[in-house]
């Protein structure tokens, strides 16, 4: 469940940067460019005014609000005025977003979540909300930013408000003053897949509820309104997939039909859509405004388009509703325009800018590559890790942790996990309570977090936990042999495994005899039972019970490295700076990085006994 909600939020981060780069040019001033394959980085406006040119060797930011972030030689990203000999102002920081607001969030290395101004001063930091930790936040997109409090999210505003409370297990970005969420009471319809029950939220940026939607009708595309209306799906009878738009009362502007097999995207009342193979324009009114006979198009500003006939070929042309060509070119590639001006690609080494009439610009600037979607960090994460309050939570004592001791039934500890969720330190996941559940099991677990951190307990038994008679099923009166909480090194906890895993040792090391240390796992002697804690590098496992230490080999966990992060990392952040132009010729590289991460990760795994 937890990797789901990354994942949201990460599309979440996705959403917000498309739309923003189609907002009235989304308040972009400068683009990233390369003049040459081998040169820096500079930045150019839409006119094809360079203001700087061969600066940076990593690609910066857009500029928005006059400022621009670029990473140093350190990988850390630097804020900077944008003029003819930009000043640096702020700090370093490992995250960084971009100013769509009058503020940037920003994470100093270590650090929690906050945001600066455009003069680089903090202007509130985003650390706890209602006394909980916030793990991760959106940049903003139409005024309101989303962040993330245990598994639930809720959006502030510019000024660091809270406008609506971390009440929804989803929050979709907002667009025309709106956006959809689904409340924690739905939590109950979603763990039961009882999806047809869900009934979504429909919120102002200003936190005030503007009505519901049932899911029973639809599915939802990508829960955000433009234009008015919502593009969701409906299933054929056949099971074909069909698309429609609904207005925020769930009432369909029009309704699924056979023709539209999928919507694109929404300029006014007008918008993209394919049969399944060709792509046409369409209106609100289901007429059809340019039939579907195209490989692609592209919404190149409210009038204008830009088509291309043929997938395997080159050749985006610029036409009118009518497609009536403007101009006489046509173009490799293409991004909507800014103002009165577009870049588009007309050779593979050449990037041009022409007008709304097509004609080129003829600007004597060269232009050999340029983005318009370099918005640096659009979620950034908590750094920040109170690792002696983590550790004071864990109640590691010389009885087990958590509360939790191998005298406890089965029945106890179903109802301690369940109780945990009530304690204002500690979050946990609902845990199944009835005896029938335990037929056939042998392990009690829950989801735990903790100060950003995410976590597993369970308690194992050497038999199953319940039987069945004539009156219904029982809980069978054992107790554990062992406990266990495995930490999943997550991008949260990146870097930072091996310090918790040292806190930990130190603190079992007060309650017994140490067995065997090294730097990354220990084995505790606690009278009869023992500690195990160890870091793989890709989790921080914690065991408590009765163990036979002498079978157990720590030295394997020695010179384990800090997990799958830095690899993927990589990756992930060459993928966030790809332009959609560069995807081409970048794939292959891409590919070969991600399978050297693999290779990384799996070397990294460390020989398990047998």
């Amino acid at each position: 469940m937890n990797k789901m909600k990354k994942l949201f939020l990460a599309a979440v981060a996705v959403l917000a940067l498309a739309s923003c780069n189609q907002e009235k040019g989304g308040g972009i001033q400068y683009v990233p460019f390369q003049e040459s394959e081998k040169s820096n980085w500079g930045l150019i406006d839409a006119s094809g005014q360079a203001l700087l040119t061969d600066e940076y060797k990593q690609m910066p930011t857009v500029v928005m609000h006059d400022r621009f972030f670029v990473k140093n030689n350190k990988g850390l990203w630097e804020l900077y005025t944008a003029e003819a000999k930009p000043k640096q102002i702020g700090d370093e920081y490992s995250q960084a977003g971009v100013f769509v607001e009058n503020v940037a969030p920003v994470v100093q290395k270590d650090k929690q979540i906050e945001f600066i101004d455009v003069d680089g001063n903090v202007k509130f930091t985003l650390d706890k909300v209602n006394g909980k930790v916030v793990s991760s936040c959106t940049n903003f997109k139409d005024g309101v930013a989303i962040f993330q409090v245990d598994q639930y999210y809720g959006c502030i505003n510019p000024n660091g408000d809270v406008v609506v409370e971390p009440d929804y297990l989803k929050i979709y970005p907002a667009n025309e003053g709106k956006m959809l969420a689904v409340h924690k009471k739905q939590e109950k319809y979603l763990q039961d897949g009882d999806l047809d029950q869900v009934t979504y939220t429909i919120l102002s940026t200003k936190g005030e509820e503007l009505g519901t939607m049932k899911s029973s009708k639809f599915k939802l595309t990508d829960g955000i309104f433009q234009s008015g209306v919502m593009v969701v799906t409906d299933e054929a009878g056949d099971g074909s997939r069909r698309v429609g738009l609904v207005d925020q009362n769930g009432d369909w502007v029009l309704k699924p039909s056979d023709k539209v097999k999928g919507i694109k995207a929404i300029q006014g009342k007008q918008f993209i859509y394919t049969d399944g193979d060709q792509q046409g324009v369409m209106d609100f009114d289901g007429n059809v405004l340019i039939r579907p006979r195209y490989a692609d198009i592209v919404f190149a500003n409210s009038t204008l388009f830009f088509a291309k006939a043929d997938k395997d070929k080159a050749g985006y042309q610029l036409m009118d509703i009518n497609e009536k060509q403007i101009g006489k070119d046509e173009y490799m590639n293409v991004l909507p325009f800014m103002g009165a001006n577009a870049i588009v690609q007309e050779s593979a080494n050449n990037w041009i800018f022409i007008n709304t009439q097509g004609e080129d610009l003829k600007v004597k600037q060269d232009v050999y590559a340029v983005s318009n979607r370099a918005m640096g960090d659009a979620t950034v994460q908590n750094e920040y890790f109170d690792f002696d309050n983590i550790i004071s939570s864990l109640k590691l004592t010389k009885d087990g942790f958590l509360d939790l001791n191998l005298n406890m039934t089965a029945d106890a500890m179903t109802s301690a996990l369940a109780n945990m969720a009530e304690d204002e330190e500690m979050d946990a996941a609902t845990v199944q309570k009835d005896a029938e559940d335990y037929a056939l099991q042998s392990v009690i677990s829950a989801g735990l977090a903790r100060e950003n951190i995410a976590m597993t307990v369970s308690s194992t038994f050497d038999e199953n936990l319940a039987e069945g008679d004539d009156s219904g099923y029982h809980f069978k009166s054992i107790k554990p042999n062992q406990i266990g909480l495995d930490i999943p090194t997550s991008v949260a906890l990146m870097g930072k495994s091996g310090q918790l895993t040292r806190a930990i040792i130190n603190k079992v090391k007060t309650l017994g005899q140490v067995v065997k240390e090294n730097p990354n796992a220990a084995i505790v002697n606690v009278g009869d039972a023992s500690y195990f804690v160890a870091n793989t590098g890709t989790h921080v496992f914690v065991v408590y019970g009765y163990l036979d230490v002498n079978q157990i080999d720590i030295e394997q966990y020695r010179n384990v490295k800090e997990g799958i992060g830095e690899p993927i990392k990589k990756v992930t952040d060459q993928l966030q700076d790809m332009d959609y132009s560069e995807f081409a010729d970048t794939l292959a590289s891409t590919l070969k990085a991600l399978g050297e991460a693999f290779e990384e990760v799996v070397e990294e795994i460390p020989d398990v006994e047998e």
